[in-house]
């Protein structure tokens, strides 16, 4: 998968029914690899690559 240009391999889930289509990201890679800020009232989720990850 990609964020904001960088590529790496992570598990990931999809869910799908009637009302929606799911993809949820597999925390344990994208959390350890982003700085991830959850903006509510902007409805926003900003990724920021930690440097240093590989």
């Amino acid at each position: 998968m990609a964020i904001d240009g960088y590529s790496f391999t992570a598990p990931f889930a999809w869910l799908q029914n009637n009302t929606t289509d799911v993809m949820l990201l597999g925390r344990e890679i994208v959390f350890d690899k982003f700085n991830i800020e959850f903006r509510q009232a902007e409805e926003e989720i900003i990724f920021t690559w930690r440097e240093g990850s590989q």
